[in-house]
């Protein structure tokens, strides 16, 4: 679904009354991810820091290893230089337009439920099998539950899916960060903030964002 059939529709009644003195091109992106239209992930620049003991942080299991993290992170993102993915320009250009704190509640919310979206698609991608194969298990379980499959958009997605996998495991195959998907709309957004603790409260937003959806 695109932004002008969704221009009219309730999603977009529902998303304006949420975020109430925001532009149409602000609250847009929020509409068109209740539609069900997602970003997908960017794994060129998967740079981590380093731990007291020289390893690199591949993830944050604890508030101590957390905190650290979004203060090194904010400074990276701040002084990130990059141009967008091809799946990522034009929500780079709604970001750019955007309140960051916005920007940061929505990327999150993206984030999680494109994970969502993916999820049995990435497990067939990383066992290395063919979309014919994953296809047909879906025509199989859409017939049992009788509903329809949409296999043409299914193709699209799984290879997607599948560059975005080579592209991880080229730059960053450990890293579990969910912000590394997402770190040049996450700059655009950050650079907008001269005050590095401001920057670390909006990716700590980011990621209150996250969690909360990837729990639903």
């Amino acid at each position: 679904m695109d932004e002008n059939k969704i221009s009219d529709s309730l999603i977009m009644e529902i998303v304006n009354d949420a975020f109430p003195g925001r532009s149409h091109e602000q609250v847009v992106p929020f509409a068109l991810i209740f539609s069900g239209v997602m970003w997908g992930r960017d794994f060129r620049y998967g740079a981590v820091p380093e731990d007291e003991n020289g390893a690199p942080v591949l993830g944050c299991r604890s508030e101590e290893t957390y905190r650290p993290y979004l203060s090194w992170l904010a400074d990276y993102l701040y002084t990130l230089e990059a141009e967008p993915s091809k799946e990522q320009k034009g929500l780079c250009k709604y970001v750019s337009r955007m309140v960051p704190e916005d920007v940061v509640l929505m990327i999150g919310m993206n984030a999680a439920m494109y994970v969502w979206d993916i999820d049995a698609i990435e497990t067939w991608v990383e066992s290395g099998e063919p979309f014919s194969a994953y296809s047909q298990e879906m025509k199989d379980l859409a017939l049992d539950g009788d509903w329809e499959y949409d296999e043409d958009t299914d193709r699209e997605l799984y290879e997607v899916v599948r560059l975005e996998l080579d592209e991880k495991k080229r730059n960053c195959p450990d890293v579990r960060h969910a912000d590394v998907g997402y770190r040049v709309p996450l700059s655009i957004a950050l650079k907008k903030i001269p005050n590095k603790k401001g920057r670390i409260d909006l990716l700590n937003q980011f990621y209150q964002a996250y969690e909360n959806y990837i729990m639903k």
